[in-house]
This record gives C-alpha cells, structure tokens and sequence, in this order.
C-alpha cells in the first residue's frame, strides 16, 4: 500500500527547518540507541543458542527412538 504522491512531503524541502539537538540530549540519545542495539544482539544470540539447544535435543531424542 504506497501514499498518494499528493500527501507525500519532501523530507528534505528547503522551507523546513530542523531544530539543532542540543549535544547533551544528543549524547544520551545515542547512549540509548547503543544500548538497544547491544540488548538486540544479545537477544538474537539467546534465541540462536536456543534453538540450537532445541535442535540438538529433538536430535538427540530421535536417536533413542
């Protein structure tokens, strides 16, 4: 499902200003993008290892049958 082109805004128009960040906020903002990439990661880490423990198990119980 695309947008109509006419309700569509130019993200970079030149009449638009974007107000500057200050750097106080901008380091706590990066701080917290940080840290929610290095949970992610670990995340996907613990459901890889997960399923491959899972993996293992399900093999493992074919054997004995």
């Amino acid at each position: 499902m695309r947008p109509a082109y006419c309700r569509q805004r130019d993200f970079f128009e030149q009449d638009r200003r974007i107000q500057e960040i200050p750097s106080a906020t901008r380091r706590e903002i990066i701080r917290l993008i940080e840290d929610l990439l290095a949970e992610a990661m670990g995340a996907g880490r613990t459901a890889a290892q997960s399923e491959d423990q899972a993996a293992k198990e399900a093999r493992h119980e074919q054997d004995h049958s």
